[in-house]
């Protein structure tokens, strides 16, 4: 659902400014709206456009087409354990930032 830019920064390594700068970009392309915040003058609410959920489900498609073809190349065990060490790489790699 729609989130403020300080919810969307929050929980990633990248600050409310580059999430700013994002949605501006994102806005210009026509993939988010933004909404008035009745709470907050100035801290208006992000949604994805129609375009933006468009582009989202055919990202999300070709993932799954992607995942559908490793599945068949590598076990089950063998994607849990990449999933496991890749996500330790990343909380290491964010906390050295």
């Amino acid at each position: 659902g729609p989130r403020t830019i300080p919810e969307l920064a929050a929980g990633r390594s990248v600050t409310r400014q580059q999430i700013q700068k994002n949605v501006e970009d994102l806005r210009k392309l026509k993939l988010v709206t933004v909404i008035e915040n009745p709470a907050h003058k100035r801290s208006f609410y992000v949604s994805l456009s129609d375009r933006g959920k468009k582009l989202i489900a055919g990202m999300i498609a070709q993932e799954s087409s992607v995942f559908r073809a490793l599945a068949t190349e590598y076990g089950l065990e063998d994607l849990k354990t990449t999933h496991r060490v890749l996500g330790t790489f990343m909380r290491q790699l964010e906390s050295l930032l």
